[in-house]
């Protein structure tokens, strides 16, 4: 459970719709929605959801909406005609889901206000509001609780994370709590000085909880390492007065699925060496990589399938999630219900043994692809 983990995110928010690319043959398409690609739509016999073989792989550009996105010759391009009953229950349209009005759509994802650092890998106090660290007893520290995993809010009730962070744990290891509100393990309350010690700002003490109910993906596979996504309830209320705990925005239309190039990992992670768990939050940008990246990086791993609901990053050295960053996010600044925010896209899941190698990508659970599953669960 504790080999190096990495976050995912949604491949499909990664071009725009419509954008030029070049087909498989190597003539000159564009991205568009499949069901506007006639030659695509009758290899797949027009049955949507469809199955991603390596034709399609190698053609695969992005998402639109739920609909996977393919480089199209223009010359082949058609609008089909509508068709009844085709989406899968994953992919429904959230915009009229009854429990939408479980989420907090104004208070999520704040972009925090004049940053003090940039660049760099620190975070400050209020700068990560949604982040929550997952608490374990071993059964040999006396009832002192490890942070072994992290995790998000996404309302007052619910933690989102990674199916493996609360399944199949090892015997003397029990998931007992949640703690939101954090920044530095090492103090009670954390301030900032600014002004050479004139200005002083703190937060609110960190809030922890206990475990109500554990709800990881049906349909996780250890052994895969698809689905790997989880929801944690938790025994009371999170208190949002204070500025240092917020939710997280989710990835629920089209809008709030597209970013960048890059996306941003948070957590108390690995540093450098690989060893010691930081006790300050952390951040790191790492590049999206293509589907054709990441499998070529992990094809020497046999029971592992990457399929179009992960995502790679990274690659990069002295860059990376890294052990302890498991079931955290992966981020990125997105338009959402028509103003920008942070917006989820990916779960931390999994990665090499060995941390931040230049050309050895993580792997991270597309977000935009579960949020029928977090609404339909959550209560």
């Amino acid at each position: 459970m504790h080999s190096y983990l990495i976050l995912i995110v949604s491949m499909g928010v990664l071009v725009n719709v419509s954008s030029s690319c070049l087909t498989q043959t190597g003539a000159n398409g564009r991205c568009i929605n499949i069901r506007k690609c006639q030659p695509v739509l009758k290899h797949t016999k027009s049955r949507l959801p469809l199955k991603f073989d390596n034709q399609l792989w190698n053609v695969y550009c992005g998402f639109e909406g739920s609909d996977p996105m393919i480089c199209c010759k223009e010359s082949l391009i058609k609008l089909p005609e509508p068709q009844k009953n085709t989406k899968s229950p994953e992919t429904v349209s959230n915009d009229s889901h009854p429990k939408l009005k479980l989420l907090d759509h104004k208070m999520c994802g704040p972009i925090a206000a004049d940053p003090k650092i940039y660049g760099g890998s620190s975070t400050r106090i209020f700068e990560f509001p949604w982040m929550a660290l997952l608490a374990y007893d071993d059964n040999d520290n006396n009832f002192q609780f490890n942070f072994r995993c992290g995790g998000t809010i996404i309302n007052k009730n619910y933690i989102l994370t990674a199916a493996h962070c609360v399944t199949n744990l090892p015997e003397n290891l029990n998931f007992v709590g949640v703690r939101v509100g954090e920044h530095d393990l090492t103090k009670e309350q954390d301030c900032e000085i600014y002004d050479n010690g004139a200005v002083h700002i703190c937060a609110e003490k960190y809030q922890d909880f206990e475990i109500e109910k554990i709800y990881p993906h049906p349909e996780y596979s250890s052994i895969t390492l698809r689905n790997d996504i989880a929801l944690v309830r938790i025994r009371g209320r999170i208190n949002f007065k204070s500025a240092n705990v917020r939710p997280i925005c989710l990835p629920l239309d089209t809008a709030s699925r597209t970013m960048g190039k890059t996306a941003l990992i948070t957590g108390w992670g690995s540093t450098e060496d690989g060893y010691s768990i930081s006790n300050i939050l952390l951040q790191v940008q790492l590049p999206i990589l293509s589907s054709t990246v990441c499998r070529r990086t992990y094809r020497d791993q046999p029971f592992v399938k990457l399929w179009h609901k992960q995502i790679c990053a990274g690659g990069v050295k002295a860059k990376d999630s890294c052990t302890g960053d498991s079931g955290g996010p992966l981020q990125s600044v997105s338009i959402y219900k028509g103003e920008a925010r942070v917006v989820q896209q990916g779960v931390v899941s999994f990665g090499r043994k060995n941390c931040a190698v230049k050309g050895s990508p993580g792997v991270y659970t597309s977000v935009a692809h579960y949020v029928d599953w977090i609404l339909d669960t959550i209560e």
